[in-house]
């Protein structure tokens, strides 16, 4: 992998050849960068298909520099944390013995403590994230292709998409006066196998239906602090078409921003923010929603680095040039 040279809009915080990196956010004060680690050796495949490799979790300062371990345990894999803004909690999907289960960790570290969502024993939760109220948990069930709701109070969970009319992945929710409770989550339509190129971005209004944002491809959702921004990750670019996108098995990924208004309607096309080349993914926004955090340059099996985009306030791309990988 080439070294992301610095760039006044783009610029590489974590990256060794001999790790891989992956699902990286923001703390709610926005300083440091937590994210997910694990030898290369060991990687090939295991964010895909979680056979129990040691991924661990760690912080760094957001302008780089010395990281700090979060949780390393040989026991439990953490996998795909998400960091609460209002309580300072991290959840992930931790693997023990191969089967994933939600987890809750103290943002200074510490012991971890599972999640008991007692009326899905069989769950397979992956992906979890926070509801802005910090009380809640968003989480999609992979053994039913079902998002739900967990009230981390009493561990109930309600579902909140139907299997029958859209197979979902990663979830996010949004709440702010404006727009009200959204959901915005990768789906396919149900049948076959799952495809990256077969994803799209749906968008859920509280207790409404679910309805995709357009027919391109598209996963890894999300919302900006206020709702007014979404940014995904997607194989599209120039002429590319789904097809095109369907003969890759891991194709090349791009970040697109989508302005939301009053939904159905959105502010117009979604943009790209970067180029295939770098292949980012998993972004999450800054609380100050001026910068977003993202894998850079992630291919299965081997390096990767974690790497943070200047956003302007408006959610525009800041004029300068793009240093890529």
């Amino acid at each position: 992998m080439e070294v992301l040279r610095s760039s006044p809009r783009m610029r590489m915080v974590v990256s060794d050849p001999g790790y891989a990196y992956s699902r990286p956010c923001f703390s709610p004060g926005g300083d440091r960068i937590l994210f997910m680690r694990t030898p290369v050796s060991a990687s090939a495949g295991t964010v895909a298909r979680d056979n129990g490799s040691p991924w661990s979790l760690w912080t760094v300062p957001v302008e780089g520099g010395e990281m700090r371990p979060a949780l390393v345990d040989a026991s439990l894999s953490a996998t795909r944390p998400d960091w609460c803004p209002v309580s300072g909690r991290i959840v992930f999907t931790g693997i023990r013995e191969g089967r994933p289960e939600l987890w809750l960790l103290d943002g200074d570290g510490g012991t971890p403590t599972r999640v008991d969502v007692g009326v899905l024993p069989d769950a397979r939760f992956f992906y979890p994230s926070w509801f802005p109220d910090g009380k809640r948990l968003l989480v999609t069930d992979y053994s039913t292709h079902q998002v739900h709701a967990v009230d981390l109070e009493g561990g109930h969970a309600r579902p909140l998409t139907d299997p029958a009319k859209v197979w979902a992945g990663m979830a996010v929710a949004c709440c702010n006066a404006g727009n009200g409770e959204r959901v915005a989550f990768a789906g396919q339509l149900p049948g076959g196998r799952f495809h990256p190129g077969r994803n799209t971005i749906w968008i859920q209004e509280a207790r409404g239906e679910a309805t995709p944002l357009d027919r391109l491809p598209g996963r890894m959702p999300a919302w900006s602090r206020m709702g007014d921004s979404l940014v995904f990750t997607a194989p599209r670019w120039r002429s590319w078409s789904r097809l095109d996108v369907r003969r890759f098995v891991r194709p090349p990924s791009t970040l697109y921003l989508q302005r939301m208004g009053p939904w159905p309607a959105a502010a117009g096309p979604a943009r790209p923010l970067t180029a295939l080349r770098v292949h980012a993914s998993h972004a999450k926004w800054a609380p100050d929603g001026r910068r977003l955090v993202c894998n850079l340059g992630i291919r299965w099996g081997g390096p990767s680095g974690i790497g943070v985009i200047d956003v302007a306030p408006s959610g525009q791309p800041r004029p300068s040039r793009i240093t890529s990988l």
